[in-house]
Parts: C-alpha cells; structure tokens; sequence
C-alpha cells in the first residue's frame, strides 16, 4: 500500500500528508518484518532491508527541498541516516549485494550533501566505498540485468571522483580529511596524499567504456576503490 501511495502523484496541498500516509504505513510494515527476523524467518531481512531503503530515499528526497526549516532539515538528514545504516546492517546478508551497493552510494551521497563537518564525512564515504569491491565482484557474476550493473559502475565511478576532488579541495584549503594529508606533508603513516590519490583514481578510470561490458568495468571500479582502503 505506501509503494501505491508513494507512486501516484499528488497536489502540492496533499502531498505532505500523503508523505505522513507512505511513512507511517512503511513502520507499520517494519515493525512485521523486524519482528519476523528476530525469530529467525530469514525471508524476511530482504523485506525489512528494502524498506529501511525505501524509507531513507524518501527522507533523503524530502531533505532535498531547501523550503525547509533548519529543525526540519536536520530532522530529515537523521532519519535518513539512520534508515541507511539499517538498511545496510540487513543488506549485509548473502544475497543482497546489489542492494547494499546501491545503499551505500546513496548514503555517500546524503553524507557529501548534508554534513556540517564534511572533513568527518568524507573520510566516512572514502571508508563506505573502499569497503565495496568484494560486493561489487559478486553482482558482477549474477544474474541481475547487464544495463542495471553497468549503470550502477557508471554512477559509482562517478561518485568516487566526485568525492575524491571534493577532498583535494578541503585538503587545499587546508582543511585535512581524516586519513588524508597535504601534498608533501612528510612521513604521514597509513594516510594518502589527497592529489596522488586523485591522479591515480583518474587514471584507473582511463578507457572507461560502458561497451567493454561488465567484467571489464568492474575490474577497474574495484582496482580504484581498493586505492582507498
């Protein structure tokens, strides 16, 4: 019924209350399914793991709108985050890769546009994306459609650059990311050079082609975020 309702369109007079209608019936819904797997109906952590997704998007969407208050938005930014990392803790779960991929790329992107601290965020997206690969590597070999898998390397090789030049530019502003430090700061340990990283992401991603067919794509998507790591 709140996939229904969150499909058919609405006046901007009724669409608040139809958002009140979609939530209210999507933790109705949860409260089942959670329950389910707590008693170990394992049938049900996909269920419970699609609508924590489904929740976080619409979250995510309505944070989206800037005539929001600021009370509103940080309201909006919370439940969206915490519907996120739920929808990954059940994700997380054999069978599910595609859909914890997708998770966490629109997670990234709700930390990337909604933190005050984006120097603690980054480093959290950087952490997000160089722990895909293993995920990546299993959907590439199954059965879901060629055009879904290679849109989704697509978008997440876009991401990753996106966020890696986001991070150039805080570090050139002096604004170090946690795990990341000035171009020729000396011996800093385990963290990375923000502009090597850069250039070498950039150039793992040379000939990225979406006709050289998955394999291909997915080889390179996982060498570029295992850089990370």
């Amino acid at each position: 019924m709140a996939r229904v309702m969150q499909d058919c369109s609405a006046s901007s007079s009724d669409k608040c209350e139809v958002v009140r209608e979609v939530t209210n019936l999507y933790n109705k819904s949860l409260r089942i399914s959670e329950g389910l797997v707590r008693e170990g109906f394992t049938l049900a952590t996909g269920r419970t793991g699609g609508t924590h997704h489904k929740l976080a998007s619409l979250y995510h969407a309505q944070a989206r709108d800037t005539c929001h208050s600021v009370r509103k938005l940080k309201r909006l930014f919370s439940l969206a985050d915490t519907n996120y990392q739920k929808a990954m803790s059940y994700f997380k779960e054999t069978g599910f890769e595609m859909e914890y991929v997708q998770v966490v790329m629109e997670y990234v992107g709700l930390l990337q546009y909604s933190s005050t601290t984006p120097n603690s965020a980054l480093s959290i997206c950087s952490t997000l994306l160089s722990k895909l690969p293993p995920y990546i590597n299993i959907v590439s070999h199954s059965n879901s459609r060629e055009h879904e898998q290679i849109k989704m390397l697509s978008l997440l090789r876009d991401q990753t650059l996106s966020l890696l030049k986001s991070i150039v530019l805080l570090v050139k502003q002096g604004k170090p990311v946690d795990g990341f430090v000035c171009e020729g700061a000396g011996d800093v340990g385990a963290a990375h050079d923000a502009k090597t990283l850069y250039a070498a992401a950039l150039r793992g991603f040379q000939g990225f082609d979406v006709q050289k067919g998955v394999a291909v794509l997915t080889e390179q998507i996982s060498n570029v975020l295992k850089l990370l790591d």
